[in-house]
Parts: structure tokens; sequence; C-alpha cells
């Protein structure tokens, strides 16, 4: 899931939890670890918070 506010990061967090899903969060780095992703779960994508202008 793409946000681009403070908003779309709640809706995320509040769907992931009444769903049960796991959460990942990626911030548009790279990273050998995986831990930006998930199987069977839903990855928050934040690398739009910068041209968001703060809209979900």
């Amino acid at each position: 899931m793409r946000v681009r506010g403070s908003g779309g990061i709640a809706t995320a967090l509040a769907h992931s939890r009444t769903a049960g899903l796991s959460l990942a969060v990626r911030s548009g780095g790279h990273g050998i670890s995986g831990r930006s992703t998930n199987e069977d779960g839903l990855v928050v994508d934040l690398s739009r918070l910068d041209e968001g202008g703060g809209r979900c």
C-alpha cells in the first residue's frame, strides 16, 4: 500500500490490524535483510511521503 500522508498510514495500520495481517514498512531505501517484505501480509510503502504534500 503506497501512502502519501498520516491518514494513509492510519488506514493501513487499521486494515492490517482488523484483517490480522502482518505488517512491514518500506521507506524507499534498499536493504538485503528482507525486513521490508513479508508473505501474506501488508507492506506499507512510505517512499511517496515527500511528494504527497500531506494528503492520503
